[in-house]
């Protein structure tokens, strides 16, 4: 059972990673809110779809490979918004993130050979560990104040390069 819950807090470590890169764009609490049930979502609905596709060998590289890479395109994103005078970061087109980064708890939920019961247990701690560790990235880099809007933008898209280092490697 140790085991399980050291588990979710690993597997949620990446939400906690890109939620403080994405803190900067959401200015209100309810925002932060949303998106951290956004990622505790994901990541339950990950381990439960992972157990109802079972074994798919294609989870884990790809969740290797594509995070990092829409991270990357996010961060860009938010560079290009903070150089561009006719050009605003709209942290909603980063909603591919959350979704993304549940790829890693499919691949775990294609690992689980117990009763579906189990699984969504299993699942709904996921979803309570990555929620609560996105709101913990959320309210730690919303407590950062900024100058403007620029600043948060440029902020926003040199933290989301650096969470594309850290989830790449």
């Amino acid at each position: 059972m140790k085991s399980f819950f050291l588990s979710a807090v690993l597997l949620s470590l990446d939400s906690l990673v890109v939620a403080l890169a994405l803190s900067p764009l959401l200015r209100s609490a309810a925002q932060r809110w949303r998106w951290a049930a956004l990622f505790g979502l994901c990541d339950g609905l990950g381990v439960m779809m992972g157990f109802a596709f079972g074994e798919a060998g294609w989870g884990a590289a790809l969740a290797h490979r594509a995070v990092p890479f829409i991270a990357l395109s996010c961060g860009v994103y938010c560079l290009v918004a903070a150089c561009w005078n006719k050009f605003r970061a709209d942290p909603r087109l980063a909603l591919a993130l959350p979704v993304l980064m549940s790829l890693d708890n499919f691949a775990y939920g294609v690992g689980l050979d117990s009763l579906a019961g189990e699984a969504l247990g299993r699942a709904v701690i996921m979803g309570l560990a990555s929620f609560s560790l996105a709101l913990v990235g959320l309210v730690l880099g919303g407590a950062i104040r900024f100058p403007g809007l620029r600043a948060r933008e440029w902020s926003a898209g040199f933290a989301l390069l650096a969470a594309c280092l850290v989830l790449f490697f």
